[in-house]
């Protein structure tokens, strides 16, 4: 009987260290998501800052998406572009109150090769925002996996 408890006690004790394995590794593949997607954002803005074009939209619709409990609202907007084409596109940046109302003029930032799919609104420095919350949360995230596993190397 003594045995047999301690077989399963050995068994259960190797099934939680293998879950905790499984999150951590859970763990670090969300931050290393995190961190190239807050990179891979931060370098369209960049790019867009270093050769893109600024022009004035005008909110045009206010599309708004449901999660739940949660409302999200997306600002449609047109603008003219250098060469006199009006594009309307969708901003991919929601929020829970509308921020920009129909009829309001908006700085936009876009690329002059592919004015529809490379085109942002320009809130300044709040366009940064975004990449910088994922890079964050990214390393926030490993350096918590990190630490945990410190702990416990010094703990055994």
């Amino acid at each position: 009987m003594f045995d047999f408890l301690t077989s399963l006690f050995q068994y259960m004790l190797g099934n939680l260290l293998m879950r905790f394995l499984v999150f951590r590794i859970f763990i670090g593949f969300l931050s290393v998501v995190a961190i190239i997607t807050g990179v891979a954002e931060a370098q369209k803005i960049f790019f867009l800052e270093l050769s893109g074009l600024r022009a004035e939209g005008q909110v045009i619709k206010e599309n708004y998406s449901h999660n739940g409990n949660n409302f999200y609202y997306y600002p449609i907007v047109d603008y003219e572009t250098v060469k006199h084409q009006h594009i309307e596109f969708h901003d991919e940046y929601g929020s829970p109150s509308p921020l920009h109302h129909i009829g309001d003029k908006v700085a936009v930032l876009y690329l002059a090769s592919d004015p529809q799919k490379e085109v942002v609104i320009d809130r300044g420095l709040w366009t940064w925002l975004t990449p910088l919350r994922l890079i964050g949360v990214g390393a926030l995230l490993f350096w918590l996996l990190v630490r945990s596993a410190r702990r416990r190397n010094d703990v055994t």
